[in-house]
């Protein structure tokens, strides 16, 4: 990210979204050189969310699995369509929803057999998805903790992610979510991620648990009163 760096003695103060995106921002400045005052300029404040009162989730099966946000390399979606054409063609008990700007980047057999949705600015429709979906799933090669997966864990979703660096600072395998090692490796993103919903579809006590478990965390960390006291004591 160049625009900070070039810019970097005209800021005050640098506010990023996580631990992660920090570590890789102060990195940034080892690399090209610029003091370290201006490292300790540089603030994690994690964004907060709306957390709302436990819900009981869908009887399982079917297994319902959200993927909300956009297309892009970044996000292979190309990947999430082998895993849902793995299902269908196998005719298991899942359904898939698809909410954003991928529609195009999906395969016709998905599209049919799936419920597609195109971007929602909604934020209450969003929530009934997250609220009638059990599982998030991302297959990303590259990002730092998403809001979709704190979001999706405040409704009890459970997150079936790739072990990004930034997912792993909250995220825990078979405890508060599905874990993809290797992301690398695609055909081993494919096959962990087929696996690890077969799991929960086969389990539904342990998806109970994991469930419950993203949830309470989300309600211990993610939270916006620590978000909105941040920024006011970065504003006043």
């Amino acid at each position: 990210e160049f625009f900070g760096l070039a810019n970097h003695r005209y800021i005050d103060e640098r506010m990023v979204i996580d631990n992660y995106t920090k570590e890789n921002t102060i990195n940034q400045y080892k690399t090209f050189g610029v003091p370290v005052a201006f490292h300790n300029k540089v603030h994690s404040v994690e964004y907060g969310v709306f957390i709302p009162q436990p819900i009981a989730k869908p009887s399982v099966p079917p297994l319902k699995i959200l993927y909300a946000g956009r297309g892009t390399n970044q996000k292979r979606v190309w990947l999430l369509n082998k895993i849902a054409e793995h299902f269908i063609s196998n005719d298991l008990p899942v359904e898939f929803t698809f909410a954003g700007s991928m529609s195009d980047e999906l395969t016709e057999t998905v599209r049919k057999n799936c419920k597609v949705f195109g971007e929602i600015g909604n934020q209450e429709e969003m929530n009934d998805l997250f609220a009638t979906h059990h599982t998030i799933i991302l297959t990303s090669s590259f990002e730092g903790f998403p809001v979709v997966v704190k979001e999706g864990m405040a409704f009890g979703c459970v997150p079936v992610v790739t072990a990004l660096p930034g997912n792993k600072i909250h995220l825990e395998h078979l405890f508060n979510a599905l874990l993809i090692e290797h992301f690398e490796d695609e055909d081993n993103v494919v096959k962990e991620g087929i696996r690890n919903l077969k799991l929960l579809l086969s389990q539904p006590d342990l998806l109970g648990t994991l469930s419950l478990n993203a949830y309470r965390y989300a309600q211990k960390k993610f939270g916006k009163q620590n978000f909105l006291t941040a920024y006011r004591k970065l504003l006043k």
